[in-house]
């Protein structure tokens, strides 16, 4: 194992769907020539920064398109010396691995480890020697240490996950209807809950879910009225059981909510999961009424 390699980290970005991009700059740290055989590297989140614990979240690939597109994004196969390279790394994620980061970071900065592995034919030159060809194992870190850390601010953290419209692995096993425009103000205090909920803040995350509820009854009549219109006008179609049962999940959620709302009486105290139930039944609820509105516009 020799580690003639600097890596340094550069941006971190969404490329497509289901992947994030990890731009990265490579650099040959001695005098040599070095052909890469072969590179590979993985993904770790620091799980308890004090003991510098990490946990194996998923391999990274080269973009191999961009290599063919962007030659700025792939790194050189021959290092000369103290030769500097970029490299474009591909995670793949899964929501699982996104919810496993949330639960791990909780609240906070994202911490993660980039180990590296260069397969190299190594060529030393001197003077008065002829030249020395060897295969070797590089294992590159950043400088002053191993591996490469990377730390991401809780508030880009955030500014990624809305860009790539993360909630919460539950929600995209279901079809998710775009909300009607009648729906907008209720569709951002649930934006805020979920913002809320990764800023570790459970009681305004309950909070705006409370809102996003009482904000219908306006948005859909221009007046507030009481649950029971509200759901007269979206289920109109739907027996009057059915009704019944839905504003009865209604008033019980809403009393749930209420517990981020304690102006007048003393706090009670929230967690995580509170908040996390609080807008995944959120959510749901809104998007299993919205098509109704929607038929409901069709029909006027």
């Amino acid at each position: 194992m020799s580690g003639y390699f600097w890596l340094t980290f550069e941006s971190m970005q969404p490329l497509c769907e289901s992947t994030i991009a990890f731009e990265l700059a490579i650099e040959q740290a001695t005098r040599r020539v070095a052909r890469v055989c072969s590179a590979e590297f993985e993904l770790w989140i620091v799980t308890d920064p004090t003991r510098n614990l990490a946990k194996f979240l998923a391999p990274l690939r080269p973009d191999i398109r961009a290599g063919v597109t962007d030659v700025g994004a792939q790194m050189i196969a021959e290092f000369k010396d103290q030769q500097r390279s970029r490299s474009r790394l591909l995670w793949h994620y899964t929501l699982e691995q996104l919810q496993e980061v949330e639960r791990i970071r909780a609240g906070d900065k994202v911490i993660f480890h980039i180990y590296a592995r260069l397969t190299v034919e190594a060529i030393w030159t001197s003077p008065n020697h002829a030249a020395a060809v060897n295969f070797e194992i590089d294992t590159p870190g950043r400088r002053g240490g191993w591996p490469l850390q990377v730390e991401i601010a809780e508030s880009d953290w955030i500014a990624l996950l809305s860009q790539i419209k993360f909630r919460h692995p539950v929600l995209d096993r279901v079809p998710w209807p775009s909300l009607p425009p009648r729906f907008r103000r209720a569709e951002d205090h649930l934006n805020d809950a979920w913002r809320y909920l990764r800023t570790k803040e459970p009681a305004a995350s309950l909070s705006s879910c409370y809102k996003a509820f009482e904000c219908l009854g306006f948005d859909l009549f221009g007046k507030e009225v009481e649950r029971k219109d509200v759901l007269d006008l979206l289920m109109s179609g739907a027996e009057a059981e059915k009704q019944q049962s839905v504003l009865a999940i209604l008033r019980s959620l809403q009393n749930y909510f209420q517990l981020g709302r304690h102006e007048k009486r003393a706090p009670v105290h929230l967690s995580q999961a509170d908040a996390q139930m609080a807008v995944v039944c959120t959510s749901t609820i809104l998007a299993y009424l919205a098509p109704d509105e929607r038929h409901q516009q069709r029909g006027a």
